[in-house]
Formats: C-alpha cells, sequence, structure tokens
C-alpha cells in the first residue's frame, strides 16, 4: 500500500512479526518504507510519518548527500577502481565500453538503455578486471608462502571478499574487491592463501601473516 503525507509518498508493509511502527529511508533514491502490525489503522500510520518528518527530511537529506559518492552500482555516480574514484560521464555509442581518463570513466551504451542494463555491464567489467589482475598476484603469493591453490572462481559476494575451501584449495574471490586499493587486494590474496595451511584465524596464521605483510593489521582496516 502507497499513501501521500504531506507531498510524501510512503510504502507501508504490514508485517506479524512487527509490534511497532518502523520507518526506513532507503538509498539511493530516499525512499520511504513503513512496516507495521497487520490491521494498524492508516490514519495511525499518516500521523507517525507526521510526527517524524523531521528525521525523515534529514535522513533524506543524508542519502542523497552520500548517493553522489556512490558506486554507480549502488546508485551513484563512480566508477570505483583500486580504491580510485572516476566520476561516470555516459555517451550514447553503438556498443558498450569503458574508457577511462583521469578521474572520469567514460561509460558509454546504445540509445535508450536502461540503468540496470548500464550496471549489468559495469559488473561483467569488473569481474573482467577481476580475472585480470588475481591469478598473477596469487601465482606470486603461491611462490612466497609455497602453496599451490587449486583454482580461482570469482562471484559478487558483498558479505565478504574472499573464502578459501581448505580441503579443495579452491579460492573464491568477490568481483567487488577490485574497488579496494591495491594494498588491500594484495593483503586478501595472501590473506586466503595461508588459509591453505592454517584453516583458523589463529596465532599461527596471523604471524605467517605479519611475516609476509608486515603492516597487515593497518591494511585489513582497509575493507
Amino acid at each position: 500500500m502507497k499513501l501521500n503525507v504531506l507531498g510524501y509518498e510512503v510504502e507501508v508493509t504490514a508485517r506479524r512479526q512487527n509490534k511497532h511502527l518502523r520507518m526506513r529511508v532507503v538509498p539511493p533514491n530516499g525512499d520511504i518504507k513503513v512496516s507495521c502490525p497487520p490491521g494498524t489503522p492508516v490514519k495511525r500510520v499518516e500521523q507517525f510519518v507526521r510526527d517524524n518528518l523531521i528525521w525523515v527530511q534529514k535522513s533524506q537529506a543524508k542519502v542523497e548527500s552520500s548517493s553522489q559518492t556512490l558506486s554507480y552500482i549502488n546508485g551513484g555516480e563512480y566508477l570505483v577502481l583500486f580504491g580510485t574514484k572516476y566520476k561516470i560521464v555516459e555517451r550514447e555509442e553503438n556498443r558498450f565500453s569503458i574508457v577511462l581518463d583521469n578521474e572520469t570513466a567514460f561509460l558509454s551504451s546504445p540509445k535508450s538503455t536502461e540503468r540496470k542494463e548500464k550496471v549489468e555491464f559495469i559488473k561483467r567489467y569488473l569481474k573482467k578486471v577481476a580475472t585480470d589482475v588475481f591469478p598473477p598476484l596469487v601465482a606470486k603469493y603461491e611462490a612466497v608462502i609455497g602453496v599451490k591453490s587449486s583454482g580461482l572462481s570469482y562471484r559478487f559476494m558483498t558479505s565478504r571478499w574472499g573464502s578459501c575451501n581448505t580441503k579443495t584449495k579452491r579460492i573464491s574471490f568477490s568481483v567487488y574487491a577490485v574497488e579496494k586499493p591495491m594494498a588491500y587486494v594484495e593483503y586478501l590474496v595472501c590473506h586466503e592463501l595461508l588459509h591453505i595451511i592454517y584453516p583458523n584465524h589463529g596465532k599461527e596464521f596471523k604471524n605467517a601473516l605479519r611475516k609476509i605483510i608486515p603492516n597487515a593489521d593497518k591494511i585489513a582496516k582497509l575493507k
């Protein structure tokens, strides 16, 4: 159900688990969403929004401000690559392409292409970057550590940047890891390869990681 409260469009959803009215302002557009217990009167929801209008306005302002620095994939206007933000400038061309020039990323796409299609292209672009960057780094740290992975895979993970199957020795990297500074990407590769020897994050693992990357603790915070 959608309501119009003082000019604000509000999406209302009844949820059995809700005991109280709850409201969120959702990026990237600052949409207002209210969840409420089933049977809540419409007038009660409208009054709830009115009572919290100042909070809504402040939250929408924060969303608008943050969206100006978000990646294009997350609703913003930037391509993020190895810690650098490139302002996306869109152009009409016969085919998709991305050209980096200083701090600008020229995104070309056919006429009338919807944003979701452009997002999918950028995701494919990031995956191509990942498949180019990770293999040589893995080979580098395999030689340093003295291990050998059984294979690499690339996924659009957001909950973690990498994982290692200690039984199969197969390593997965999040495609989005290429948005992080290169120092963190190298740390990530070393981190996952060390799990082939040390399956947990115990003292031996941490000591081995710090021996190879002395400032590992500082770099880990870049995530």
